[in-house]
């Protein structure tokens, strides 16, 4: 799966697409996401072992939205741990108000070293 450093490890441990209802559409065997409650929030949850700490590096990707209706949209992630991390998907209403937060498909990749 995936580039291999020097060392011939492979740097790409998970990788996923998500759909808007949180459910998995296709990621590496054992990962999971959570809904979390509230619009545009979501856990990724990883198993014991996948990252070596918490400091690995997380590629997060969202669909085009078109230029129609919430059409700044922006993605993000919080609280990453060794077991995951959370994922907020919303319009940033061109820096107008706060986050709109709405449900969306997403992609992630997540690499460590």
């Amino acid at each position: 799966m995936g580039d291999q450093g020097p060392s011939g490890n492979n740097f790409i441990k998970a990788f996923g697409k998500i759909a808007s209802n949180g459910d998995v559409t296709r990621a590496t065997a054992g990962i999971t996401v959570t809904k979390l409650a509230g619009n545009g929030y979501y856990r990724v949850n990883l198993p014991a072992g996948m990252v070596s700490d918490g400091n690995y590096i997380i590629q997060l990707a969202q669909p085009s939205r078109d230029g129609a209706g919430n059409d700044d949209p922006g993605i993000s992630y919080r609280n990453q741990l060794s077991t995951g991390f959370e994922v907020i998907i919303g319009d940033n209403d061109n820096g107008g108000s706060d986050r709109n937060r709405f449900n969306s498909e997403f992609m992630f990749t997540i690499l460590d070293l």
